[in-house]
């Protein structure tokens, strides 16, 4: 009976109020308390609720331990386990003071708790509720943890409920899926899962580190996508691109824009305008002027650098036992072929032999050390002979890289063109295909059907010309050329430079030699085949052998058919004379030491004020793991 009338009497303290407020959007009501009744307080009068007390307005049900409802002036005061419920949002705290014309419960001075449908809880100490739009907003530091124990946390921010969006303002710092992250701003959308990073955006994973202008993370997919001035940096590559996305389940990337990865293993740079990438197993294709830059130590203590373009370049990996049997037998094949010495096995007694009472100009005959050039990733490649069997398939891993179309390569001293480029770790042979062109120091010019370049022990061991094989150098400028041409041709190297020549099938060949540095007398040679001993990149001897022809006039006796052989074409404008003619792209100088020690990796003081010791303890095992951020 007592407890019917207490809630009679209730029903009739909100009556005048209901009444008064029939024009208004809103109204609020008292469901039900324990006990109700009129108090002063200042000259002001209050309706003291005390005991379970219950109030709806909104749609929303404010419930507390006690209140005072100032009706003139249309606000609550709320004490004690106050609590919000609002569909599946609930928030709770100590106390709070709700405006009924601005429809907001401010909850002040005590811990907070919002917690949405997901199970995310967002603790704070100052809390804005607005019950008609259904939206939170917190200031002076709030965290947010979600039921996998993922933290967001920042100065400011808000919760906006019918859209079941958080955002972040301010010295925003996350933890996710055991990567960290900083940034200006983020919406958390909990509906598709989905972090939106904007301004100042950082990111750490284990030992790599991130930075962009803004991006975003769906968490549901794990899938990344970062865009702005980005930067990369792992233990073994640096990258800068415009974009990048990243599927972290496939582990596949592309990046697109201003592409750079800097390779630290291999000393490598990759440039591209849009850069595709795949794990495992491992690819890489390189799209809008794409090009790459080798790097080697000299003897000088400094760097040589080789850049190779082209419209398209691909690098890829297969294990041994997925290599097609007919792409391995060829290989193979090319390599036994490549290391047999032509001359070796039946070298005829020469004919003729000479070592030029009249000397040939320096570098006259010199072909191009070409070894860095065409090696690509040969530093880190492995032969693999195809013909071993195994009682297991071989997983060995086999590299491929292939470019296509308009490939430039340039080196200081040394220039290549060509239409396509082909290279695999079956036979350690780069092969050059449709009127490949080669320069040396400017002044020597080979041409071919097409080339091969064998490479062993890391270095350049010999290059072949196949097919109309022609090798130019200039003595004079515009004036006077040393010439051999033949159907086939064969290059040894020793220390990266050409040690010895082979010109075989039939050679015809034009030197001039000189007198006293003035150039007097053309000396003209057939043969079946020519080979010549080379020291300093200087002709030492050549060797004429079988149906020699020689022929010798005064320079003056010269008509300009003669001073040429057939099919002679000095071609310097197609070289590409700087690095610039070969890729224009700008190459961005190593970031690495300016992201150490990493002053601005997220510390979670505001989580670590509501959520005590957590991030603390994920920090230590981290830390005792390894330091997140590391400078060799």
């Amino acid at each position: 009976m007592r407890r019917a009338l207490i809630v009679m009497m209730l029903m009739l303290l909100s009556v005048p109020l209901c009444r008064a407020q029939e024009e208004r959007d809103s109204l609020i009501r008292l469901v039900s308390a324990d006990r109700a009744r009129l108090v002063e307080i200042d000259g002001r009068e209050y309706r003291r609720v005390t005991g379970n007390a219950v109030f709806f307005h909104n749609n929303t049900y404010l419930r507390c331990d006690s209140a005072y409802w100032n009706v003139d002036d249309e606000y609550i005061d709320a004490i004690g386990h106050v609590r919000i419920e609002q569909e599946n949002t609930v928030l709770t705290g100590d106390s709070l003071k709700y405006v009924i014309p601005a429809n907001t419960a401010s909850f002040r001075g005590h811990v907070v708790e919002l917690v949405d449908a997901d199970g995310n809880l967002l603790r704070t100490n100052y809390l804005d509720y607005n019950t008609k739009d259904s939206i939170a907003v917190f200031y002076h530091g709030g965290a947010m943890k979600d039921t996998t124990g993922n933290i967001i946390e920042s100065l400011n921010g808000k919760y906006e409920s019918r859209i079941k969006t958080f955002e972040f303002v301010n010295k925003v710092e996350m933890f996710t899926d055991s990567i960290f992250f900083i940034c200006d701003r983020l919406l958390y959308d909990t509906r598709r899962n989905v972090a939106d990073f904007y301004g100042h955006t950082k990111g750490w994973y284990d030992e790599n580190h991130l930075s962009s202008s803004s991006g975003w993370y769906d968490r549901a997919n794990e899938n990344f996508f970062f865009t702005g001035d980005v930067h990369i940096l792992t233990r073994d590559y640096e990258v800068w691109c415009d974009s990048l996305f990243y599927d972290r389940m496939l582990d596949d990337s592309r990046l697109y824009g201003d592409v750079m990865l800097l390779d630290t293993v291999d000393k490598a740079i990759v440039l591209a305008g849009k850069l595709l990438y795949w794990s495992e197993p491992r690819r890489a294709e390189l799209y809008r002027e794409p090009a790459l830059v080798m790097m080697e130590d000299n003897d000088d203590g400094g760097v040589d650098s080789t850049f190779m373009a082209a419209d398209t370049i691909i690098y890829y990996t297969q294990r041994m036992f997925e290599v097609d049997s007919v792409v391995a037998a060829l290989a193979k094949t090319r390599r036994e072929e490549a290391l047999v010495d032509p001359l070796a096995k039946n070298e005829p007694a020469p004919q003729d032999s000479s070592s030029f009472s009249g000397r040939p100009a320096a570098d006259s005959l010199s072909a191009p050390p070409v070894t860095d050039s065409l090696s690509l990733s040969a530093d880190s490649l492995s032969v693999t002979d195809s013909t071993v069997l195994e009682p297991k398939p071989d997983t060995t891993g086999v590299d491929f890289v292939e470019a296509y179309h308009h490939v430039r390569i340039f080196r200081d001293d040394m220039q290549v063109t060509c239409d396509s480029l082909l290279f695999t770790s079956l036979d350690s042979i780069a092969r050059l295909f449709k009127e490949p062109v080669i320069w040396y120091e400017t002044t020597s010019q080979i041409t071919a059907d097409s080339m091969q370049f064998l490479i062993r022990d890391k270095s350049l061991d010999k290059g072949f010309l196949f097919s109309n094989a022609f090798v130019i150098s200039e003595e004079e400028e515009n004036r006077y050329y040393h010439q051999i041409k033949s159907p086939e041709m064969v290059g040894y190297f020793e220390n990266g430079q050409i040690s010895r020549f082979d010109a075989m099938g039939g050679v015809t060949a034009i030197f001039y030699v000189s007198e006293d540095s003035v150039i007097t007398t053309m000396n003209q040679k057939e043969c079946r085949i020519m080979t010549g001993r080379l020291k300093d990149g200087q002709v030492q001897r050549i060797l004429y052998m079988e149906n020699i022809k020689s022929d010798a006039y005064p320079v003056w006796y010269l008509t300009p058919e003669m001073m040429t052989l057939r099919d002679f074409e000095w071609i310097p404008e197609l070289r590409p004379a700087t690095r610039h003619a070969v890729t224009p792209r700008y190459i961005y100088p190593s970031e690495r030491k300016q992201c150490a020690p990493a002053p601005d990796f997220p510390a979670f003081v505001v989580s670590g004020r509501y959520f005590g010791g957590y991030m603390d303890g994920i920090l230590s095992e981290i830390e005792r793991r390894k330091p997140l951020i590391w400078i060799e």
